[in-house]
């Protein structure tokens, strides 16, 4: 790892729950690489994970983020609150406006 720079490490969450709230939190390390050569993904996933580690390149967090917006605008018209998917997030996730 000494030859590889760390750009950013988020710890990802799994809250577990139950009829009467949160049960369970877990924080799940998380490194996130702006940038890293293609050749080099397999093998840092497998030296990470050796230490309980996730690995995901930015294009792939960004990929989930675009997903999860999707899935929550689509879950929207399905229940009824909105006739459309062409809905906006809430103000206050503003980076997530800028992102959608």
């Amino acid at each position: 790892m000494s030859t590889i720079e760390l750009e950013s490490i988020v710890g990802a969450v799994r809250v577990g729950q139950s009829r009467v709230g949160v049960s369970e939190i877990k924080y799940v390390p998380m490194f996130v690489a702006s940038y890293v050569a293609e050749v080099q993904v397999g093998r840092l996933r497998e030296e990470l994970g050796k230490d309980g580690i996730g690995f995901m390149t930015l294009d792939e967090v960004l990929r989930e983020v675009f997903r999860d917006i999707d899935g929550w605008k689509e879950a929207q018209v399905r229940r009824g609150l909105r006739k459309t998917t062409g809905i906006t997030l809430s103000e206050s996730l503003w980076l997530l406006n800028l992102i959608d």
